[in-house]
């Protein structure tokens, strides 16, 4: 700092130095990664894609802009997802990337699919696409509480869901929302999996109900194995579809 002739005549100014500080400096910021990144933040704010680069580029030629993009399609078709950043993009750089992607808070948002061939039962999915449960009469299963013949049902029906995505429905997730709240006050997973129409719970009746599987997933999965059986047997084979 100069102090200008003719002022503060008579004083004398002594040189001062103050101790180090730290400044500031925003100007990085538009660029920064976010952690955790939103679901609603731009794709390039994940690890390993740079703002207006190539893999940038890449991902939104093929309508993936947005953190929440990215992780669908990451769900839905990791191949495909894959294969759109090329070969430029090492597997590691890739591990890196995902692993980044997978810590992103999801939002509540949920939606079901029902096939014309089970329609009294629905497969939730949440906001990322991830198959969460089977669905009926209000009922709610959840993919860990599944037995091992609901589970076959399910793999299938999450497939025709995939390959027929145009048909998946948002869910207002009422139900689901009410069958976690009881969830925080049950101990056992046999309880869990089982929530009456009026989503209250009786121990009980829950481990019988889990133990013989849902009454319409049952009866769905009765109903497709036999339509199964007789498409096989009208072609001459005989196959048996469940053990």
């Amino acid at each position: 700092m100069r102090v200008s002739s003719g002022f503060c005549e008579g004083i004398r100014i002594k040189e001062a130095k103050t101790e180090a500080f730290t400044v500031k400096d925003h100007r990085g910021e538009l660029y920064k990664k976010h952690y955790p990144p939103a679901l609603k933040d731009d794709v390039w704010r994940l690890e390993k894609i740079g703002k207006d680069g190539a893999f940038h580029g890449k991902l939104n030629s093929n309508g993936i802009y947005t953190v929440e993009h990215f992780l669908q399609l990451l769900v839905k078709d990791q191949q495909k997802l894959r294969s759109i950043l090329g070969t430029g993009m090492s597997n590691k750089m890739w591990e890196s990337l995902v692993e980044h992607a997978k810590t992103c808070v999801l939002s509540g948002k949920h939606y079901i699919y029902y096939s014309k061939d089970t329609a009294s039962v629905g497969a939730i999915f949440n906001n990322i696409y991830e198959f969460t449960g089977l669905i009926a009469d209000d009922q709610f299963i959840s993919t860990e509480n599944l037995t091992e013949n609901q589970r076959v049902f399910a793999d299938t029906l999450v497939k025709q869901a995939y390959d027929d995505w145009i048909n998946v429905v948002e869910y207002d997730g009422k139900g689901l929302l009410k069958f976690k709240q009881k969830k925080k006050s049950v101990t056992t997973r046999s309880d869990a999996a089982n929530v009456s129409t009026s989503y209250t719970y009786d121990s009980a009746h829950s481990q019988k109900q889990l133990a013989r599987g849902h009454p319409n997933i049952e009866r769905s999965l009765m109903s497709s194995t036999s339509k199964e059986e007789t498409r096989i047997a009208s072609n001459g084979n005989q196959v048996a579809i469940y053990a």
